[in-house]
Formats: structure tokens, sequence, C-alpha cells
């Protein structure tokens, strides 16, 4: 499931809330869209000791949102240099 699907379904009764909280600056995370934010540190924090130099540079840009083609061609020209 996508993460603004979630957070629209966890959040439509918080957005009152949720606005005037940041018009005054206060930051506050759904503790539902906590947990999963938490789930995708420890998933990110896992890759980095799993992950080769090469492979972890191919997540990076795929994080980015290169496609195949993108990140073929970015890895090609950083091998030319």
């Amino acid at each position: 499931m996508e993460l603004l699907t979630i957070i629209k379904k966890l959040l439509y009764m918080d957005l009152p809330d949720a606005i005037r909280a940041a018009q005054l600056k206060q930051v506050s995370i759904h503790p539902g869209i906590f947990h999963i934010l938490i789930s995708e540190l420890k998933k990110e924090r896992k890759l980095r000791y799993v992950l080769t130099p090469i492979e972890r540079q191919v997540y990076d840009l795929k994080e980015k949102g290169m496609n195949r083609n993108e990140i073929a061609k970015a890895l090609l020209n950083q091998r030319k240099q």
C-alpha cells in the first residue's frame, strides 16, 4: 500500500489539528505513520550493511527516481571519469 494512501486513511480525522500545529510551527507524527517510518529506516540501515558498494550506489540512484537506463548511464559515466 502506498504511503500516501495510508496517510490519507490514518489522518483524515486529524487534519484540522495537524493544520493548527503546522501553523504554530509544531511538528507531530501520527502513531501509525511513525511505525511505518521507523520500519523503513530500519530497512535502510540494514541495507547499508548488506549491499556491496556498487549495489548501494544502484539503490541510491533508484531512490532518487532514476530508471534502469538512467542508472546504467550514470554508472557508465562514473567509470569513465
